[in-house]
């Protein structure tokens, strides 16, 4: 799971975006996380991101595999 941290310097605020994308590895990760993040700043344009001094922090985080919910009967 990959998730972005959009912020301003000024006011110190950021908005948390959760890509809840299965990752083949760390790797693979890093490089969206990097790329995203590019793209969002490419998104918002220079003039945003200068009045707001926008920047982009981000973290990949392992995701447990989700839990069979089914009851098994015994014999």
């Amino acid at each position: 799971m990959l998730i972005l941290y959009i912020c301003t310097s000024i006011g110190g605020v950021c908005d948390t975006w959760v890509k809840e994308t299965h990752f083949d590895d760390w790797d693979s990760c890093m490089r969206t996380g990097y790329s995203n993040s590019l793209d969002l700043i490419k998104e918002a344009g220079p003039e945003y991101v200068n009045k707001h001094r926008m920047y982009i922090k981000f973290r990949c985080q392992k995701v447990p595999p989700k839990k069979d919910n089914k009851i098994e009967k015994g014999v």
